[in-house]
């Protein structure tokens, strides 16, 4: 049995959206020469809201998805509500599209069972991102910050607890159970190298992997890993979404040997299973961060980066100089970009940093939204930049906050 995972996609019209077509198409293509059995897609389609314009791509990317293999899509925290309409279209791709929005394999008999041409057949568990604020939204306005940590921790644990159970009653009918999830597993190592923690619904990996699951395909942070040698992953994402991701971009393939020995784990029959979990590599657009002295700047050449820097070539470059405001008035930001652009890179922006202008401006403070869209603009004037991961946390855990001082309030 061959699985093909991919995750968080982000197919975005206000950023490359020719590139995440061409890049979704090289998947399938690898896909297809692998002659893999299903297409497991952890969520995060979108960047944001959807626009036509993204959806027709993601709809042609399932229809031909569908030519390949029998494809699995497990809902994302990016997804809206609006796109409901989008779920109805993909799930009618000839019943080989099988779009997961809900807790699929959490109760007795739920998991949904595919026939594909290895044996034996798979029943799929799903589990859609779920966080806290939907659970404390649920709550009466009397149900203190405690009391509702408590019941967020078990209805975790209960969510857990069906999936094991399901998946064992599979194994009892030879049925070979595969999860996809879009979660936060705790201690995941984003593209910075730092470990995501204190931020919305966070499952342990012993929890995770306390399910029978012959392979559990996870969404939501960017950076691929694995965990058990394989047997649990995150697809990481195809494609660059910030400046702070420079791994390489791509999705996982996996193998799954069926062996007929069985023993017994958690009250159910497991067979023996050897199982394979690879990296393949998209060719993801690089982008590169540059901080380059206010003289450099002014003294740039494009013929001398052309030579010298090959890496820049097709990339998607921001560079940064900072300086004093007479300093800065003397520098061309065009001739900046321009020298890049002849060098070979696809686009550039160029931001120049005034060394004393250090404090927040209080009038972009006050314009700002939310009170989450206030602190990443307070940051963002601090010339600290929040990588994709880390502006997500931030913004958890200010709704988050926001929700529970409501309730306290009330």
């Amino acid at each position: 049995m061959r699985i093909a995972h991919i995750s968080d996609s982000h197919f975005d019209e206000r950023g490359r959206l020719k590139d995440d077509i061409l890049l979704h198409e090289a998947f399938l293509n690898q896909a297809l020469e692998e002659g893999v059995d299903l297409i497991l897609h952890t969520g995060d389609l979108f960047e944001r809201r959807s626009t036509p314009a993204e959806r027709l791509a993601v709809k042609a990317f399932f229809e031909a998805a569908a030519e390949v293999a029998q494809v699995v899509l497990v809902k994302g925290n990016h997804e809206a509500q609006l796109d409901v309409d989008l779920w109805h279209q993909l799930r009618d791709t000839g019943r080989r599209v099988h779009v997961i929005t809900g807790a699929v394999g959490a109760t007795p008999g739920s998991a949904h069972i595919l026939n594909v041409k290895a044996t034996p057949p798979i029943g799929i568990l799903g589990l859609p991102w779920f966080d806290k604020a939907h659970l404390v939204a649920q709550l009466g306005a009397q149900v203190s910050q405690e009391k509702t940590r408590q019941l967020t921790i078990a209805t975790a644990g209960k969510l857990l607890a069906g999936y094991v159970a399901e998946a064992n009653r599979l194994r009892d009918e030879g049925i070979v159970p595969i999860m996809g999830a879009h979660v936060l597993v705790q201690g995941s190592e984003v593209s910075s190298g730092q470990t995501l923690i204190g931020t919305t619904v966070e499952l342990a990996p012993g929890d995770l992997l306390d399910i029978p699951a012959a392979y559990i395909g996870l969404g939501h942070v960017h950076k691929t890993q694995t965990w058990e040698g394989g047997r649990m992953a995150y697809a990481g994402s195809p494609k660059r979404c910030n400046f702070g991701e420079p791994e390489a971009k791509g999705w996982r393939l996996i193998e799954i040997l069926h062996a007929t020995e069985g023993r017994v784990l958690g009250g159910g029959t497991m067979v023996s299973e050897t199982i394979t979990n690879e990296f393949r590599a998209l060719p993801a657009r690089p982008m590169i961060r540059e901080l380059i002295s206010a003289e450099a700047a002014s003294s740039i050449s494009g013929e001398r980066l052309r030579e010298q820097r090959a890496d820049l070539i097709g990339a998607i470059v921001r560079v940064r100089y900072e300086g004093s405001e007479e300093i800065l008035a003397l520098i061309d930001k065009e001739v900046v970009e321009k020298a890049y652009l002849h060098a070979g890179a696809e686009e550039v922006k160029v931001e120049p940093i005034l060394e004393d202008k250090k404090a927040v401006r209080v009038q972009e403070v006050r314009e700002a939204g939310s009170v989450a869209d206030k602190a990443v603009v307070f940051w963002n004037a601090k010339g600290l930049e929040l990588h994709e991961p880390c502006e997500e946390e931030l913004r958890s855990k200010i709704e988050r906050l926001e929700e529970e001082a409501r309730h306290e309030a009330q």
